[in-house]
This record gives C-alpha cells, sequence and structure tokens, in this order.
C-alpha cells in the first residue's frame, strides 16, 4: 500500500501506514521493520524534512544485514545530501558504498550509486564524474531500466549546459558529447 500511495505522491498518508505498520510488527521481524523504515525515509525526504528522513535511513541501516539492502539505504541517505546540495557530505557516503566490494554482483545498485555518486562529483568539480555517469547509464541499458536512463542521461545533460547563474561560467563538454552532444547521449535510448 505504501508502495502505491507513494506513486501518487501522498507521503502524509505513507507516514499514517508506516505508523500503522510499525505498531503491528514484532520488534524480531526486522525485515518488515527495515521496509517501514526506508519508508518512512523516503516519506520524510519528500516532505523535505531531510534529518528525520537521514535518522530514519539510519534506523533500517542499523538492523540490515544484507549487504544489497545496506548499500541501497546508504545511497538514500547521499540522495538526501544531494537533494540539499551539500554535495561534500553525499560523495563521502556514496563513495563509500559504491567501493564496497560486492557491488560488481548487484549491477541496480551499482548504477544508482554510480549515478548519485557521479552527479554529486559533478557538482563538486571533481574527476571521474563523467565516467561514473556513463558507467550508470551503460548498466541502467544493459538492465533495461529505463527511468533510470532518464535519470542517468538529466545528470548528463546538465553536464553540457551552460551554467544559467553565471554566463561566463561555460561548462566543459565531456569527451563523449563532442560534437553532436544530443544525438550522442540518446542515440540509442529505445
Amino acid at each position: 500500500m505504501a508502495a502505491i500511495l507513494d506513486q501518487y505522491n501522498d507521503y502524509v498518508e505513507v507516514q499514517s501506514l508506516s505508523v500503522d505498520a510499525l505498531k503491528l510488527t514484532k520488534p524480531e521481524d526486522t525485515a518488515n521493520r527495515i521496509v517501514i523504515y526506508n519508508n518512512f525515509g523516503i516519506s520524510y525526504e519528500q516532505l523535505d524534512n531531510y534529518d528525520r528522513a537521514r535518522k530514519n535511513y539510519q534506523k533500517a541501516l542499523s538492523m540490515v544485514s544484507d549487504i544489497g539492502h545496506a548499500l541501497t539505504i546508504e545511497n538514500n541517505i547521499g540522495v538526501t545530501y544531494l537533494t540539499q546540495k551539500r554535495y561534500p557530505d553525499a560523495a563521502t557516503i556514496l563513495e563509500k558504498a559504491y567501493n564496497h566490494a560486492v557491488l560488481d554482483t548487484l549491477p541496480v545498485v551499482k548504477a544508482r550509486l554510480a549515478n548519485n555518486l557521479g552527479y554529486a562529483k559533478f557538482k563538486l568539480g571533481e574527476a571521474g564524474a563523467e565516467e561514473l555517469l556513463m558507467l550508470s547509464l551503460q548498466i541502467r541499458r544493459e538492465q533495461s531500466d529505463d527511468v533510470g536512463a532518464i535519470a542517468s542521461l538529466l545528470h548528463l545533460a546538465e553536464m553540457v549546459l551552460p551554467d544559467k547563474k553565471n554566463p561566463s561560467n561555460t561548462r566543459a563538454k565531456p569527451k563523449h558529447c563532442r560534437g553532436n552532444p544530443i544525438r550522442r547521449v540518446t542515440e540509442s535510448w529505445h
């Protein structure tokens, strides 16, 4: 039910359902509690309450034993920092998660982390941003993750668009966009 409400952006109702679900779960039912706390985190994040979102993500993370779920939750924490434009904080947590040894066995998680870490690095002006964003796009295409691919393409597009706030600060075009950037980035989309 929370997933359905999430699709309709009813995050207050997600929280209400999550409170009810938490009351119905036993403390030893960690699998469901992890999902509930993650849902709390998502809903608070969508309501711009980032501190509470991170607290709930941390609760979920403290209970999780599956490394894939742990890396996903760490990604969620990193996204809260990205949303707040706290790029150094985002890069720190995302880099730690991205460098986990098991990540190569989790392509969907790797694509998310590469995308978000690449975006944080881009915003910080750090090297490696383009490569991470391109890797994310490649993995997402291989996994037929169209929604994720759109996120990767949007981040790549932001790299090549001029900075509207400071027109004299033109961004260098990434290697993959030299020539005809629109065609090159989207040519094998479908």
